[in-house]
């Protein structure tokens, strides 16, 4: 994947048979203008649902796919005051932007 800047949406939910949860989607445009998105994670949670261990997760991510220095945002519902504070920008899931 070759983009200059990424910004990520994030998920968690318990599923059925208990087991924690976490998605991450990547946004971003080509050299071209055309919209990209990819799942860059889909994974059992290490732990219970926390900021820590969601933020954990997604700092192993961006580590593995070389990522650090291109995320601009991540856009979720995801305990945002937690992940602030491990260095994250974080935009709330119920913020609406207008054109």
């Amino acid at each position: 994947m070759s983009c200059k800047s990424i910004a990520l949406s994030v998920d968690i939910w318990t599923s059925k048979n208990q087991l924690p949860i976490l998605g991450v989607m990547g946004h971003w445009l080509t050299e071209d203008f055309l919209y990209k998105e990819r799942v860059l994670e889909f994974t059992e949670l290490q732990g219970i649902h926390s900021g820590e261990n969601v933020a954990t997760a997604i700092h192993t991510m961006l580590s593995e796919l070389d990522l650090q220095e291109k995320l601009i945002t991540i856009y979720g519902r995801t305990m945002p005051a937690t992940m602030k504070t491990m260095g994250f920008r974080v935009i709330p899931w119920s913020t609406r932007y207008s054109c």
